[in-house]
């Protein structure tokens, strides 16, 4: 029979779902019955009908002008099931054989605020000199993690960071000039990876990669952090290709079928 016949069979009803709901996503939460067939790549009136039958469970409202948008169900089943907890559980299954083969220490972050939230921790025996641990929050510009995560953010918003934060140098190796951050961030942003050079904590170096989405979106950024004796800028870029990789095994948990 083959593997092909024994796999099991996908409902497209669930499918459409879920496509129904990234596209209100990609509207910003709220659209026309038209603008979400649009994003969606349905005809308008099979997104209508998927439409209708998430507004009866509560998944979409409807305003009086006849625009949807997402309702409370999905709002309540955001605390039941957080997006930081799915995160961890995915670097959990994901990152288990990478640190000891890499031998330093991988932390897995998200942006909230200015601030880089760490979510994982996988602490290498060997000493590295930075003080982490999972739900501690650093400056993001003076990270690896907040320089890969701050590089993905929109236009905009990457302005008002740079413009409205009070950049305090934390070492003799922080980039505290927005102008200079600036460039630094658009460099992370052509070759994919970012460099810190003890700018958070003397002596201790570290490079992170990002982790996306099914859709592409930068989510969360994963880094090997070790003395700066380990790990110079060198080897730092050598060890990129297998982070990279190793992002690409949370995406894979994380998303599954959908990529």
């Amino acid at each position: 029979m083959g593997d092909q016949a024994l796999a099991t069979p996908t409902n497209r009803s669930v499918i459409r779902t879920f496509a129904i709901l990234n596209a209100f996503r990609q509207l910003g939460g709220q659209g026309t019955a038209r603008e979400v067939a649009r994003c969606s790549g349905m005809d308008q009136a099979t997104a209508h009908r998927f439409i209708a039958t998430l507004e009866q469970v509560g998944a979409v409202t409807r305003d009086r002008g006849g625009r949807f948008s997402l309702g409370m169900t999905l709002a309540e089943l955001g605390l039941v099931v957080p997006a930081h907890r799915i995160i961890l559980d995915a670097c959990e299954d994901a990152l288990g054989p990478v640190a000891p083969r890499l031998g330093e220490t991988l932390h897995v972050g998200v942006l909230e605020g200015d601030m880089v939230t760490y979510l994982y921790k996988a602490a290498s025996p060997r000493p590295s000199g930075e003080r982490t641990r999972a739900g501690a929050q650093l400056e993001a510009y003076g990270t690896a993690l907040g320089k890969v995560l701050l590089a993905h953010l929109p236009a905009t918003a990457l302005s008002a960071y740079l413009y409205d934060g009070n950049f305090v140098r934390l070492t003799e190796t922080t980039i505290a000039d927005p102008e200079a951050l600036r460039s630094e961030l658009m460099n992370v942003q052509v070759q994919a990876y970012a460099l810190d050079f003890g700018e958070t904590y003397r002596g201790v170096h570290c490079v992170a990669v990002p982790v996306r989405s099914a859709t592409g979106k930068v989510i969360a950024a994963l880094s090997c952090t070790g003395a700066a004796e380990r790990l110079d800028a060198d080897r730092m870029r050598a060890i990129v290709p297998e982070l990279s990789a190793a992002a690409d095994a949370i995406r894979a948990r994380l998303y599954s079928a959908a990529q």
